[in-house]
C-alpha cells in the first residue's frame, strides 16, 4: 500500500520511509500465536498495546534522527494535493468513514449476490 501511494505521487519518499521503517510491526496474528506458545494468551491486551505504545515512541524518536531525517522530501511525480475538508476536521472524518462504509456494504452485497 505505502508503495503504491509513493508511486501515485501521494506520499513523497522521505513519508514512505518513514512509513515502512516505523510502522511496519508484526501481525497481530503473529502476537497471539508467541502468547499462546509461551502460555501468556491471558496477557495478550496487555503485550499488544505495549508492542503499540512503544512502536509509537520509537517513530517519533527514529524520524528526528539520522538517516530518516536526512532523506529527501521528493515525489516521484508532481505530487496530488489531497482535498482539504471544510469546518471540523472531525466531523468531516466521520462523514467520509460513514460514505466509504456505505460503499464497502453495497460492495459486500453485491459480492454475496454474485456468489
Amino acid at each position: 500500500m505505502t508503495n503504491k501511494m509513493y508511486n501515485q505521487s501521494r506520499y513523497s519518499a522521505k513519508e514512505s520511509i518513514i512509513i515502512v521503517t516505523c510502522f511496519s510491526s508484526v501481525s497481530i496474528g503473529f502476537f497471539a500465536v508467541v502468547a499462546s506458545t509461551l502460555d501468556l494468551l491471558h496477557l495478550f491486551p496487555l503485550i499488544f498495546l505495549s508492542v503499540t505504545f512503544v512502536m509509537i515512541v520509537l517513530a517519533a524518536i527514529l524520524v528526528r534522527i539520522p538517516p530518516l531525517s536526512r532523506k529527501p522530501d521528493t515525489f516521484v511525480g508532481e505530487p496530488v494535493e489531497e482535498e482539504q475538508p471544510e469546518g471540523n476536521l472531525f466531523k468531516a472524518a466521520l462523514r467520509i468513514g460513514a460514505a466509504g462504509q456505505k460503499n464497502l456494504i453495497s460492495y459486500l452485497k453485491n459480492c454475496l449476490v454474485g456468489c
